[in-house]
């Protein structure tokens, strides 16, 4: 999972996401009562 947070800087156009996190995942439990909540999200924003 890649994570990113910065406020964009002067020479970054306002097309630059300010967050965005690759490969997000979330499990609850384990075993045969695994859930997956999240499994592989990206998110830009």
């Amino acid at each position: 999972m890649e994570s990113t947070l910065a406020a964009p800087s002067q020479s970054q156009s306002s097309e630059s996401p300010i967050v965005k996190a690759v490969g997000v995942e979330r499990v609850y439990g384990e075993g045969q009562a695994e859930v997956r909540a999240l499994d592989g999200v990206d998110v830009t924003f």
